[in-house]
């Protein structure tokens, strides 16, 4: 449970759906991902660097 609510992983289909990709491919840069709200937890930002999804199953984004 997060924010008082039950929250679960989305299904293949599902971000098939509403992202237009297949999973290994979604991206937090998208156009269709930046205005959904998404569930982080902060304690990601205390390591050295995070990798994202680029859009690409064979490329990550990695910042610092």
């Amino acid at each position: 449970m997060i924010l008082g609510k039950h929250v679960v992983m989305a299904k293949a289909r599902e971000v098939r759906q509403v992202l237009g990709v297949d999973v290994g491919v979604v991206t937090p840069l998208s156009d269709k991902v930046l205005p959904l709200r998404v569930i982080m937890d902060p304690l990601v930002l205390e390591n050295e660097y995070v990798l994202c999804g680029s859009g690409s199953r064979s490329t990550l984004i990695k910042k610092y």
